[in-house]
């Protein structure tokens, strides 16, 4: 059995991604066959294609891009129940995820879509809402915590705000100008500033980097002195200032957080936040807008037009 994919053959970056027929990841018995439906556009991917991956998780070439995403169960494997041939899902998935069929060979990471969730919104809980939660979880849980986010307006940060929210914690954003309004009529509850718009006496507990920055970073340091630094951008970074301490975590989040949110998504306690839609043939157009246009959220790859089947 084959499926159209979107494959990286070598590091040439975005422009090298090729759109070929390839077998299902030698799809067996003991995997769950999805009929993909939308995949998550990650800057991971774009890191992948650049080889500008961490040591030791870099994949062989060639590979299938993506990590997961929502779809249909076209064939149940015997070690997931909890899922039936046609049911509506979200899927996780270490053998590729961009093609019209992908096979998830983990069955706790397969998890019904709630009837009140698109399945567009589900997608966008891959590389997004899950990396949300991991950050949330390093954040002391203290409304009394000054806390900053830098570049809050992605498929990231815009459910660490929400997050952040639910328990009571207000955080200040920084954002770029070309979002900042936008940003601030999302979250009119929340203070948002550019750069150079952060009051000079602005002082933070934490900081959490999603923006990537080195020179925002190095900017902002007399605004978090003695603080903590949770770089989810730039792993690598060490603050100039040896007052901060810095510290990246990016561990697998267990199937419970994928209920969880699922479960919130379906309650209206959270929404996703879907910035743009793409046929999968445009995935260089998709991946180039990371960067060219301001972020509003999720940008995601369509791979099935009859949405909810």
């Amino acid at each position: 059995m084959t499926s159209e994919a979107i494959i990286q053959t070598d590091f040439s970056g975005i422009d090298g991604l090729q759109i070929a027929a390839n077998p299902v990841n030698q799809v067996h018995g003991l995997s769950t066959l999805i009929q993909a439906a939308y995949v998550p556009v990650l800057p991971w991917d774009v890191l992948s294609e650049n080889g500008d991956l961490p040591a030791g998780e870099q994949r062989s070439l060639p590979q299938v891009i993506g990590l997961g995403g929502s779809g249909w169960v076209h064939r149940a494997s015997m070690l997931a129940p909890q899922v039936h041939a046609g049911q509506r899902v979200l899927a996780l998935t270490i053998t590729g995820s961009a093609a019209t069929q992908f096979s998830a060979p983990v069955p706790f990471y397969i998890f019904p879509v709630p009837d009140q969730v698109s399945l567009a919104a589900a997608a966008t809980l891959v590389g997004g809402g899950d990396e949300a939660w991991q950050l949330l979880h390093q954040i002391p849980e203290d409304p009394a915590v000054r806390v900053l986010v830098a570049g809050a307006s992605g498929g990231v940060g815009l459910y660490l705000l929400q997050l952040l929210m639910q328990r009571r914690q207000f955080p200040d954003v920084i954002s770029s100008p070309r979002s900042q309004q936008w940003l601030q009529s999302r979250f009119p509850e929340l203070q948002v500033y550019t750069s150079d718009g952060l009051p000079a006496d602005a002082q933070y507990d934490v900081v959490v980097d999603l923006a990537s920055r080195t020179q925002l970073l190095q900017q902002l340091e007399p605004h978090y002195s003695h603080g903590q630094l949770i770089v989810a951008g730039l792993p690598g970074y060490q603050p100039l200032d040896s007052t901060i301490t810095a510290h990246f975590e990016n561990g697998l989040v267990s199937p419970g957080v994928y209920r969880r949110l699922l479960g919130m998504l379906a309650e209206g306690v959270i929404q996703a936040d879907i910035d743009s839609i793409y046929p999968y043939p445009q995935v260089q157009i998709a991946q180039k807008q990371l960067h060219a246009a301001p972020s509003r959220g999720r940008i995601l790859l369509q791979f099935e037009n009859d949405f909810d089947k």
